[in-house]
């Protein structure tokens, strides 16, 4: 039976436009993956390159069809490579690509317009196309994931075949086998058209496949981190269905917490467990759910199953398993600490108390006890009383300040699972259904994970706070122009291109905590730094004067100032004068810096003229 070359190139053309349509499909799911762009390319180029070669009778164009033709299909397989590498986050060998590509152009243009020979332009088309093929499968047996590992040895397999093929005829027309005309039905070419065809359908399933393996394997990599969070978290962490409340899922934590096993709780509703002292907290935090989703800090009395009850501070998410609504909670408990506030609460009460009546006391009987000096030593001895119990109010309120900070800086660490859960679960969102998602459902969840972001960004800042309120201070003499030198340079690194003067001060020094100090002179010449950004020309100076003695530290800018009248807020932590579009950041800085300078019996203030300048000053000790 004879094969029609014609035939057999129109329907290769067929199938690359089919393939054309799976890589693009491919590439708008995974736009995330850098791969399948470029093998999208490579469908389409081939398309053409088919195409053309039906167009190789007419002879007024032929030049024009042998040069597309041939660059269009060799174009195809460089483009397969690329994918391959990018695919694989690898960078393509481009050196070697446009070495031996140069070759190939110049022997393709020399030997049909200068020295025209057909015979010459098969061997370095067949050798260009053997050498791709085999630089190809090597980048994939070389270069391959674990998770891909079976779709790109097969793919390199089929590389190496399509190579052999090319390199045999190669050798071929070497030793002298007569070139026939392309779309004649011959055996020696309808075997590289059936090629064609077939490798380039085994290519597009492989790849296909390699791209779904490495879908899967990060896809079971993040359910693995998720679920490695949920149950290594100390909190009490549940998942439960929102239509009936059948718990799904607990953590360690939640056994902890309530009492009851995993085998207890799983799969039995949570009013058969009757957590919940209140049905009306639940329905609560339902209704904050349905209304925005979530639900943060919502505090609420819960039975463990000894029957004693617990103060717990809840937070939760909606999520969809299966397609049904679930509720993710964390519960943190607070009881120690809510118990600490009311000891403390009736001990002010009682001081109150006590301080007034004695008042009273001492107004009533001043004049009587002037002469007396036995009623005297009673009214000594009360204060006595009145002072200790002052010292003792005193040591619950650090117990409880500690407790608190203990309690802020556990918050701020615990707070990352959940967020990072929403960030998670936004990312799967994006990666799995993306093309069935409309643009509001895309824009919500990029809103999503950069509220996340800002979010994770706020924590950071809450830990700083933390550790500086904790750091124990370890003070020696500091060259503080050296310091502020070295924080300009990195500036001015920043943005080379940036017209900015800084006028240091030389030799000022201080008995100061190096690492503190350096947060404060770093807050401040940031600040300084990017709200003179908008100036042609910023000017940042950093000086000591003297006043009553003592040493007053300034640093100074001319950049977009603020009105005094917000100056109450000024050092509030995550407090902001300015929109953070304008200026981003998180609001720490300044009030980082008041604790800093407090700590080293100093204090920190601001002058500023809006729109013209900027001075903080600050004493130490």
């Amino acid at each position: 039976m004879q094969i029609d070359i014609r035939t057999l190139v129109f329907i290769i053309g067929i199938t690359h436009i089919i393939q054309f349509i799976v890589f693009y499909i491919q590439f708008k799911v995974v736009r995330v993956y850098k791969g399948p762009g470029w093998w999208l390319l490579w469908s389409a180029v081939e398309v053409l390159g088919f195409f053309v070669i039906l167009l190789r009778d007419i002879p007024a164009i032929f030049p024009l069809v042998i040069i597309i033709q041939n660059t269009a299909i060799i174009s195809g397989t460089i483009f397969l490579y690329i994918g391959v590498m990018r695919f694989l986050n690898k960078k393509e060998n481009l050196k070697l690509i446009i070495s031996v590509s140069s070759i190939y152009l110049f022997g393709l243009h020399y030997f049909l317009f200068i020295h025209n020979s057909i015979q010459i332009r098969s061997i370095i088309i067949n050798a260009m196309l053997a050498f791709v093929a085999f630089l190809t499968a090597i980048s994939l047996f070389r270069y391959k994931f674990n998770s891909v590992r079976n779709a790109a040895n097969f793919n390199a397999v089929v590389f190496v075949i399509h190579g052999l093929i090319f390199l045999y005829r190669t050798f071929m027309f070497i030793s002298g086998v007569r070139v026939e005309d392309t779309l004649s039905p011959t055996l020696f070419n309808v075997i590289i058209f059936l090629d064609a065809l077939l490798v380039g359908l085994l290519w597009t399933f492989g790849f296909v496949i390699m791209i779904n393996q490495r879908l899967n394997s990060e896809m079971t990599e993040a359910k693995n981190h998720f679920e490695l969070i949920f149950s290594t978290s100390p909190e009490g962490a549940v998942i439960t269905r929102m239509e009936d409340g059948l718990i799904v899922d607990v953590n360690n934590g939640f056994t902890m917490l309530t009492g009851y096993s995993r085998e207890e709780s799983v799969n039995k509703t949570i009013f058969e467990t009757n957590i919940w002292k209140n049905i009306d907290d639940r329905n609560s935090v339902i209704s904050a759910l349905k209304k925005n989703g979530y639900c943060y800090n919502y505090e609420a009395i819960f039975i463990r199953k000894d029957r004693s009850e617990l103060t717990g501070l809840m937070s939760a998410k909606l999520i969809k398993l299966n397609d049904v609504q679930h509720i993710i909670s964390i519960t943190r408990d607070i009881t120690e600490l809510k118990e600490s506030e009311e000891k403390i609460k009736k001990l002010n009460e009682e001081l109150e108390k006590r301080v007034t009546e004695r008042t009273l006391e001492i107004n009533k009987k001043s004049s009587e006890l002037s002469d007396n000096q036995i009623a005297l030593m009673n009214i000594v001895e009360d204060l006595n009383e009145k002072s200790e119990l002052l010292k003792q109010n005193a040591r619950l309120l650090e117990a409880s300040n500690k407790e608190l900070e203990a309690f802020s800086y556990s918050v701020s660490h615990d707070l990352r699972a959940p967020l990072r859960s929403i960030d998670g679960f936004s990312l799967a969102l994006m990666e799995d259904y993306y093309k069935d998602l409309d643009e509001n459902a895309k824009n919500f969840i990029h809103r999503i994970r950069n509220a996340t972001m800002r979010m994770d960004n706020l924590i950071d800042s809450m830990l700083k706070l933390s550790r500086v309120t904790r750091y124990e201070l370890r003070t020696e003499k500091v060259n503080l122009s050296g310091m502020v030198f070295e924080i300009a340079e990195r500036l001015k690194t920043s943005q080379p291109d940036r017209n900015a003067e800084f006028n240091i001060q030389e030799n000022v020094f201080a008995l100061v905590d190096p690492y503190l100090l350096g947060i404060v002179m770093d807050n401040l010449l940031n600040n300084a730094w990017k709200y003179s950004s908008r100036k042609e020309r910023t000017v940042i100076e950093f000086k000591t004067v003297m006043k009553d003695s003592k040493v007053i530290y300034c640093v100074k800018d001319n950049g977009s100032g603020f009105n005094m009248k917000y100056y109450n807020k000024l050092f509030g932590a995550f407090q902001r004068l300015h929109s953070s579009k304008d200026y981003p950041g998180t609001g720490i800085g300044l009030a980082t810096s008041q604790r800093i300078i407090r700590r080293h019996g100093g204090e920190i203030w601001a002058e500023s003229i809006e729109n013209t300048e900027t001075t903080f000053y600050f004493t130490l000790y």
